[in-house]
């Protein structure tokens, strides 16, 4: 009877010391609420209570845990998280055009106006708003001449506008100093010019260039434009 007593105290006391040195499972007592809980062991797992169960997730490949969902289920882009000392592997694919199941990436080498978005290993193409070129630090749209890939000559095609050498005296553009600003002719653009790279600038519905003060007013003011909404 003493032996039984001595190794009944041994479990136990091992049950105890196993309980202290994990975090305690997230509790589901609501069957209606769906919720997530970050899973230590790994940036790109998480816990999930739904309908009333727990449940252990993985997030598709090149997505880690956000718990926001912002990209599929409870996941993001991976260059948006901050895992902090939770580990997690990304498996690069040798195959198609995506090099994760999700993911934002650049068409090709140089300077382009479209990118590449993943989703499920997936590819589709994804144009920038006009004026604009991918890059690859941001995974967003840039004005070109923030891109060192980017030439002044390929920021006039993108644009569409070549900055002049000068100036003409009494232009308005001169009032922007070393950033002048000129029309295009187009109701809602202008363009501004840094360092000889054209920047394309749209105005907002309902407003048109004023081609007296280079800056947007409503369409009503610009003769030719008014009809603009």
């Amino acid at each position: 009877m003493q032996d039984y007593v001595v190794i009944s105290l041994v479990v136990l006391v091992g049950f105890a010391v196993g309980q202290e040195d994990s975090a305690p499972l997230p509790s589901c007592n609501n069957p209606e609420e769906t919720k997530s809980f970050m899973d230590p062991s790994g940036c790109d797992k998480y816990m999930l209570c739904s309908n009333g169960t727990l449940s252990f997730e993985t997030c598709e490949n090149g997505l880690l845990y956000s718990g926001k969902g912002a990209v599929h289920e409870f996941c993001d882009y991976h260059w948006r998280v901050d895992c902090g000392e939770r580990p997690f592997e990304l498996s690069e694919s040798r195959e198609g055009a995506c090099p994760y199941s999700f993911g934002v990436f650049p068409s090709g080498e140089g300077c382009a106006d479209y990118f590449l978005k993943c989703a499920f290993g997936e590819v589709e193409p994804e144009i920038c708003d006009e004026g604009l070129a991918y890059d690859d630090r941001s995974h967003a749209c840039n004005w070109p001449d923030l891109l060192p890939e980017c030439s002044i000559g390929d920021a006039e095609h993108l644009v569409g506008f070549s900055c002049p050498a000068e100036i003409p005296v009494g232009s308005a553009s001169i009032r922007f100093g070393q950033f002048p600003r000129f029309a295009t002719g187009e109701c809602d653009r202008v363009v501004t010019c840094v360092n000889y790279y054209p920047r394309l600038i749209k105005c907002s519905a309902s407003q048109s260039v004023d081609d007296n003060s280079l800056t947007c007013v409503p369409s009503e003011l610009v003769p030719g434009c008014g009809a603009r909404k």
